[in-house]
């Protein structure tokens, strides 16, 4: 805690006197602050001699399951209805508190989802306690029963209102807000300098960009950190690991996480947390920002070297077998690609048919051959879904359907679709639960893969710098593994039955 004068001690005891847990493993139990919560909280509450607040922006960067939304909330009901207000100082010089007049908070996210978990938890801190007697719950707002005080969530839309006078906001997950949440954002802190004494507190897990709102704010931290800047009215308060540590390296993975997830061995434990790492289902940048809350970007290559390679096996798909296609279509600039993959719990896939730019000369797919293409693999196999990107295809995927063949709208460009096919596609590769025909132009397209990092997850992408390095195979694979996920047969189990009259 705090050596400055703070309403931290008072502001701590009242939590833990007054509220219990929203929804989680630990849903209406009483709270029991951690030291280093006790400690932000301390810092938050800083006075000034005049009893003024010393900070009016606090920043607190936290990994993946440290409790950002859950703390946010706590914070946010302490301004609704807490000792967050300066009083007066007692006889001993400690600094007392009482509730602030007329509150209006405002808690805030960049989605509708985020801004319901948030409020969701602030809302259950209310009716499982005490405060349930002064303050009605309604879907999406808090309110004092005496009028003197409101809570209330928004999320980034154009109807938001330039008109909000918050005496305190609450911002979660800082790093999805771009765009026109970055707009909302401005709006928040117009509207706060319309009220006396009022401040925000910003919560994030690290981003990717940091041209981005969150970004700007992470480097004026580190500058005052430095020493660079000063700016007395900044909290800034960022949990991170060293960026040089070896996460191959067992001892250096847990002092990686140790250093930035006040959490673990706590409420999460270490080999949790270390499983998501050496498991493989997460790569390695998107591990660091998720729980070592580091910032990241995207990557020169998608995968680690020669692990799809390793894939390749010999193998010829029957006549008859069943099967899904991946279809990823150009007209005359990238490749066009159909990937078929087999429906079993370990696909394989291949490039059943591609139509690729030549280094010179015109060049036209005709959809013609790729109608005829989607026919003859039903003929040959037992098509059950043909999963393709409709853009510029439309006509020949309607005439392909109106054959009889199953095809499913599949477009690659919609990033709620992209994202967890891509995270699906990455786990399999590096955990080996996918082979592959070890065709050279599937294993080109796969190593020219990069991806696109950004508020709505991590996808596909050509290399910016380098944009004749196609990756259309690999998205068409992408797209049959997605659908081989969907019409997987699983064997089931032989069944023996003894006769035991012998």
């Amino acid at each position: 805690m705090t050596s400055n004068p703070t309403l931290g001690p008072l502001i701590v005891r009242w939590i833990e006197k007054t509220l219990v847990h929203g929804p989680g493993d630990f849903l209406g139990q009483p709270i029991k602050l951690r030291d280093w919560q006790k400690s932000f909280i301390g810092r938050a509450y800083e006075l000034l001699p005049n009893g003024k607040r010393r900070y009016d922006r606090a920043l607190l960067g936290l990994p993946k399951g440290a409790g950002k939304s859950e703390l946010a909330a706590m914070l946010a009901i302490v301004e609704l209805a807490g000792p967050c207000a300066f009083t007066r100082f007692d006889a001993k010089g400690r600094p007392l508190g009482g509730p602030r007049l007329s509150a209006d908070i405002p808690i805030a996210a960049a989605s509708f989802e985020q801004a319901r978990t948030l409020f969701a938890a602030a809302s259950e801190m209310v009716k499982g306690g005490p405060l349930s007697e002064h303050f009605d719950c309604f879907e999406t707002e808090i309110v004092a029963k005496s009028g003197n005080g409101r809570l209330y969530r928004i999320y980034s839309t154009p109807r938001t209102n330039d008109g909000l006078k918050p005496s305190f906001v609450a911002c979660d997950e800082l790093h999805e807000w771009v765009a026109q949440t970055a707009e909302l954002y401005t709006k928040l802190t117009n509207g706060r300098a319309k009220r006396s004494d009022s401040w925000e507190l910003l919560i994030s897990t690290a981003g990717w960009d940091k041209q981005t709102v969150l970004g700007r704010l992470y480097q004026h931290g580190k500058s005052i950190e430095s020493g660079e800047i000063i700016d007395d009215r900044f909290l800034f308060e960022w949990h991170e690991a060293p960026a040089d540590l070896d996460l191959t390296d067992a001892e250096q993975l847990r002092e990686a996480i140790r250093a930035a997830h006040p959490a673990a061995g706590d409420w999460l434990s270490f080999e949790n947390i270390e499983r998501q790492y050496t498991d493989r289902t997460l790569p390695e940048y998107e591990f660091r920002r998720y729980w070592l809350n580091n910032w990241t970007s995207s990557p020169d290559r998608w995968l680690p070297p020669g692990v799809f390679e390793a894939l390749a096996v010999d193998r010829v798909i029957a006549d008859g077998t069943e099967v899904v296609l991946g279809f990823d279509g150009s007209i005359n600039d990238d490749s066009t690609v159909i990937v078929g993959a087999t429906t079993e719990e370990v696909p394989h896939l291949w490039i059943y048919e591609m139509w690729e730019k030549p280094d010179r000369g015109d060049f036209v797919v005709d959809p013609g051959d790729v109608k005829a293409a989607l026919l003859n693999a039903a003929k040959k196999w037992n098509v059950r879904a043909v999963g393709a990107d409709p853009f510029r295809y439309r006509d020949t995927l309607s005439a392909v359907a109106e054959a009889g063949v199953n095809v499913s709208e599949w477009p690659t460009g919609i990033a709620e679709r992209a994202t967890p096919a891509t995270h699906a596609l990455y786990e399999a590769i590096v955990n080996g639960k996918l082979t592959h025909s070890g065709d050279p132009r599937l294993v080109r397209h796969f190593g020219n893969a990069t991806v696109k990092v950004d508020h709505r997850g991590t996808r596909l992408r050509k290399d910016p710098r380098n944009q004749q390095n196609k990756i259309d195979a690999a998205v068409a694979s992408m797209i049959a593994f997605d659908m081989s996920t969907r019409h997987t047969v699983v064997k089931e189990p032989e069944i023996f039955f003894l006769d035991w009259a012998k």
